[in-house]
């Protein structure tokens, strides 16, 4: 996204809402606010810990908007609240003037905002309470040389449909050998990924497997058919075309890229036995992306 101008941010002190920037209080001695909160940005899609502002997996378009205090070594606070703003004008500034949207309590660094529009940029902003009822002085959010740090932008990209596994033997289905082949649709019309990050993991959210593969810009009449779906075989290491059901219907992807395999879960270059879920990410650009809903199967045995 575009760096917003020193005029953009000038003019932000005169649109936030009423009752966003908090005063001090008049009191003997007195008493500091509590501290500035900063909203951490996704810490990358080939992260094996998932960490700040992202995407949620599902079918709703749900954004989780991760925060932690600048100084923790002040008095506690009472609650955090969450404002948003929207970028009306498409100039990747938020110029609709921030309005408060919701509060967790003290222990939650984390808000889920829910049924955020696909492909719009909102902004977002954390200010801590006290008990008191005084919030952090986010009048400095907006200054030049803090913005950056206070306030996070986010948009939230299409999801990936049609998620569909390939055995390696047995051709369309929920239950596999030893080595699948994933496969998925964004469909036509809708605005490209620069690339889709795959993730595998048990039912209990272990991950086993992350790798990401460029997309394929298909303009084809039959989109989202066999044929033109995007798609990866597990391998830990790399891709080889000699792992795809046919290199003409798979099309031998050669660059997938693996950033990640759990040994537990793995016999060389195979899946053991057991249930699994996987998803996969459309990664646009940094702070624009979506994650699709999860979907399940099974390897049903251990070995080639």
């Amino acid at each position: 996204m575009r760096p917003v101008s020193f005029a953009a941010w000038l003019g932000l002190a005169t649109v936030v809402l009423f009752g966003i920037t908090a005063c001090p209080e008049t009191i003997d001695p007195p008493v500091p606010l509590p501290p500035g909160v900063r909203i951490v940005p996704n810490n990358g899609d080939t992260s094996v810990v998932e960490r700040g502002t992202r995407a949620e997996e599902g079918s709703a378009n749900y954004l989780r908007v991760e925060w932690e205090l600048l100084d923790i070594s002040t008095y506690p606070i009472d609650e955090y609240r969450v404002f948003l703003a929207f970028d009306t004008n498409a100039d990747d500034t938020p110029d609709s003037g921030f309005r408060y949207i919701g509060n967790v309590p003290p222990e939650q660094n984390y808000f889920i905002d829910q049924h955020r529009g696909i492909d719009s940029t909102f902004f977002y902003l954390v200010g801590a309470v006290d008990s008191r009822g005084r919030m952090s002085d986010t009048s400095v959010y907006f200054l030049p040389d803090s913005f950056a740090t206070y306030v996070n932008a986010f948009k939230l990209g299409y999801k990936v449909g049609f998620l569909n596994i390939v055995d390696d033997q047995s051709g369309f289905d929920d239950s596999v050998t030893t080595k699948p082949t994933f496969q998925w649709c964004l469909g036509r019309g809708f605005p490209l990924p620069n690339r889709y990050v795959v993730k595998v993991f048990t039912p209990s959210f272990q991950l086993v497997y992350l790798a990401q593969v460029p997309h394929r810009n298909f303009d084809d009449p039959g989109a989202c058919l066999n044929a033109t779906l995007d798609h990866l075989t597990f391998h830990p290491e790399s891709y080889s075309p000699n792992d795809t059901l046919t290199n003409d219907s798979l099309k031998a992807l050669a660059d997938v890229t693996v950033h990640y395999v759990n040994p537990i879960y793995t016999d060389g270059t195979r899946l053991k036995k057991g249930d699994y879920v996987w998803r996969v990410d459309a990664i646009y650009a940094p702070g624009y992306e979506s994650k699709s809903r999860l979907s399940s199967f099974t390897v049903t045995r251990d070995g080639p």
